[in-house]
């Protein structure tokens, strides 16, 4: 026994000198890239699904199925790596497609009401109706320690999800994605209505004027400013959107004019300017899809569901690996590790 410990010590210690060596000697590189996690994931296929962080855990509640068919009710949770997911609740209390978000340790859940929740699953009714009056679907973050949702041209703010105040935004979209980004509140893509109903021509979805790629940024709910008209990615509606490392991130949506989905990945730093990601093609990669439902963890950035037409139920992880030329040949770090690790628990 002792010589077997000596053993997987003594590889354990090569390995830390063999990584030393790798990257103080060898030529290490990095790829970032696709995985797939599943398939199909045990929660049935949606997209608009409203997805949040809370108690270390991902959640996903709710989504769209089709146009004849009520919003799914349902509730799961994930540990955050997203391979196992388990139901919560099959018959949610508030609103499907309500935009959920974590604030003072609750989870909130705003649409038409106004509920809470400690800890995932039980909810409490704090407000009979919101003062917009409206069954569109708004979106809603936290910031400066509000509540703040945005719908119909207008962004409502709350402390307490039962008082709230209205201010007029100086553009009316919808299906785009707000988000907080380095003290600011940012509303990126969408669709945007205009009063005389144009529409693109030949679109898909004729509610929509058009399908649009600005950026608007405010640091106070009140007072905004169009950072960028045209960001370098096409006009999309339903993007998928998320902070991850200190970095603004970009996935998918939909074009109205083109009629089509989008697969592509983009990122920056400050909201303004934008890289794009490019794909290794030869991997397995999304379909392109809309409305999906994306978190950011600590192991990269996680895709969930969308609508590729069909509605989807799969699970995606960008994330980097680390890898160094060898014998003409890409050799992987994780490979080595799980190798190792294999080994260490024999």
């Amino acid at each position: 026994m002792k010589t077997i410990a000596r053993y997987k010590l003594a590889l354990f210690v090569s390995f830390i000198i063999f990584m030393i060596t790798c990257i103080l000697l060898l030529n290490v590189n990095f790829e970032e890239k696709w995985v797939l996690i599943s398939q199909h994931a045990c929660f049935s296929p949606r997209d608009s699904a409203a997805g949040f962080k809370f108690n270390s855990k991902l959640w996903l509640s709710s989504g769209y199925v089709s146009s004849d068919k009520e919003g799914l009710r349902d509730l799961f949770v994930s540990s955050d790596d997203g391979i196992s997911w388990s139901v919560v609740l099959q018959d949610i209390p508030y609103k499907p497609y309500s935009p959920i978000v974590v604030k003072d340790g609750k989870s909130w859940a705003v649409f038409d009401k106004v509920w809470y929740s400690n800890d995932g699953f039980k909810w409490f009714k704090i407000s009979e109706s919101t003062p917009w009056h409206n069954f569109v679907i708004g979106d809603l973050v936290v910031f400066k320690d509000f509540l703040v949702y945005t719908v119909d041209g207008f962004l409502w703010r709350s402390k307490d999800g039962k008082k709230w105040e209205k201010y007029t935004l100086p553009f009316v979209k919808y299906a785009g994605q707000l988000v907080v980004f380095k003290k600011k509140i940012l509303y990126v893509g969408g669709a945007l209505v205009e009063k005389d109903g144009k529409h693109d021509s030949g679109g898909v979805y004729k509610n929509y004027s058009t399908t649009d790629a600005s950026i608007w940024a405010s640091d106070d709910c009140i007072n905004w400013e169009l950072i960028a008209s045209n960001p370098g990615w096409e006009p999309r509606m339903w993007p998928g959107v998320i902070v991850h490392k200190n970095m603004l991130w970009l996935y998918g949506g939909f074009s109205n004019l083109k009629r089509k989905n989008f697969n592509d990945l983009w990122y920056s730093k400050d909201g303004i300017n934008w890289k794009y990601r490019a794909i290794i093609s030869d991997d397995p990669n999304p379909s392109p899809r809309h409305a999906s439902t994306i978190y950011s963890t600590k192991h990269g950035i996680l895709l969930v569901a969308g609508n590729s037409w069909p509605v989807l139920n799969d699970v995606w992880l960008y994330k980097r690996f680390f890898f160094i030329e060898a014998f003409g040949r890409k050799v992987y770090f994780k490979q080595i590790i799980d190798r190792i690790s294999r080994i260490l628990k024999a």
